[in-house]
């Protein structure tokens, strides 16, 4: 069993170690003992069940590793506390329908991924909740067919983008 410390001599992390590698459950705390983050490790790697938080005791995320990669559902949270985004992962990235979120809890954008690029139909909403742009992703560039609101909800533009960077 190792204790790590901080330079303030607050202890910084704790856990086991296997054949000179992170193994079993550990925690690590901030220097100010509050925890920043805990789970398991299997030969060095995350492994299993994750929580790490923010330095005010807010929750940042929550989800699952294999082999110290993202897998499975995640949900991330703003320094607030409210819920940022949430969604799946497979081998580290981004993977299915995924919604984000504003700091006041209205929806940002929604929308699917593919091998961890935006592929197929996307929504995003200004933070007033009204809808802010429409439009299809292909391997994260925009593409065919985009609408753009104004903040009050009222059509800005629509057309074809063909292929632009991402997010433009």
């Amino acid at each position: 069993f190792w204790k790590f410390y901080h330079e303030n001599s607050n202890l910084e992390a704790e856990g086991h170690f296997l054949n000179s590698k992170r193994s079993g459950f550990w925690a690590y705390f901030f220097e100010d003992k509050t925890i920043n983050k805990f789970g398991d490790f299997k030969n060095g790697r995350e492994t299993g069940f994750w929580k790490a938080y923010f330095t005010n005791g807010n929750l940042m995320r929550e989800g699952l590793y294999s082999k110290g990669l993202f897998i499975g559902y995640w949900k991330f949270y703003h320094f607030s506390g409210k819920l940022k985004k949430e969604g799946n992962f497979a081998n580290g990235k981004p993977i299915e329908y995924w919604k984000n979120y504003f700091d006041n809890g209205n929806l940002k954008s929604e929308g699917l991924f593919v091998n961890g690029q935006e592929d197929g139909f996307w929504s995003y909403y200004f933070d007033n909740g009204k809808q802010h742009k429409t439009g299809y992703y292909k391997s994260g560039l925009e593409t065919n067919y985009w609408t753009f609101y104004k903040t009050d909800g009222a059509k800005e533009k629509e057309g074809s983008r063909g292929c632009q960077s991402p997010h433009v």
